[in-house]
């Protein structure tokens, strides 16, 4: 689950930047249907300088590399997992940085209050991020680790569906879910 923030560096989640916007190339896991499920790895590509644009076209020109070119909407929706983790969900993880103490600078998102549910996925996250971090070192093999951490994968798992189907419309039976899960943490 690519979600999960496993062996992620705290100061990760404290970045409101999907496309590197001071990099001259960037460069993105493709969260399209057409893509995702290929399993090719197919990344969506932005240049941001005449030099990255030049490195492309050449790759493109010597058969190198592959492009198509997407919409810029396509290209929204690819990343939007990460737009709502680093726009949206930053509430809740700057929320926790003052609560603790942790000076943070200023950013212009996560300013705005989010829904118990996307504030349980961002929780979870963090604590699976923490985990991994204290679970990793003590074990002597990675199925070991895999079962130390299971339970919070678990729990996250059931969060993100629970995001994901009241993002589709099912809203009463996902609050119920969310105040069920929140009862058993």
């Amino acid at each position: 689950m690519w979600g999960a923030g496993l062996f992620k560096a705290n100061t990760c989640d404290f970045c409101d930047d999907v496309v590197a916007k001071l990099a001259d190339i960037s460069l993105g896991d493709a969260w399209l249907e057409s893509y995702s499920k290929d399993g090719r790895g197919t990344s969506v590509v932005v240049t941001k300088s005449p030099l990255a644009e030049k490195i492309i076209q050449d790759g493109i020109k010597s058969a190198a590399i592959s492009i198509e070119p997407i919409s810029p909407d396509s290209m929204r929706a690819s990343q939007q997992g990460s737009y709502n983790h680093r726009h949206q969900g930053l509430h809740v993880r700057l929320k926790e940085a003052k609560k603790s103490g942790i000076p943070i600078d200023e950013i212009r998102y996560g300013k705005t209050a989010v829904p118990l549910d996307v504030a349980l996925v961002q929780k979870l996250r963090r604590s699976s991020r923490k985990k991994s971090l204290d679970v990793w070192p003590r074990t002597q093999s990675a199925e070991l680790f895999d079962q130390k951490i299971q339970s919070i994968l678990s729990l996250l798992k059931l969060a993100t569906k629970v995001t994901h189907i009241k993002r589709m419309g099912h809203m009463r039976i996902i609050e119920r879910l969310c105040a069920c899960i929140m009862r058993r943490k």
